[in-house]
């Protein structure tokens, strides 16, 4: 009986140190996830600010064509 003790105590005690080596994993993708959203949002908002630079350089550069394919009366 005494070996068998040894045996489950043994055995309880390699599992519950897998169950805090999966739980540590997992605390780790959760920040990871994390870290990565943060990332995907900062990235789309760069994506945003190009478009909206690129936009009002189009504008701008576009005036500027017309305004210079405009006959001048001096």
């Amino acid at each position: 009986m005494k070996q068998e003790q040894v045996v489950l105590r043994r055995y309880i005690q390699d599992l519950m140190t897998s169950m805090t080596t999966t739980n540590r994993q997992h605390s780790e993708v959760v920040s990871s996830n994390q870290r990565l959203t943060f990332v995907q949002e900062r990235l789309d908002n760069m994506d945003s600010q190009v478009k909206e630079v690129a936009t009002a350089e189009v504008g701008r550069r576009t005036h500027l064509l017309r305004r210079r394919q405009q006959p001048r009366y001096d």
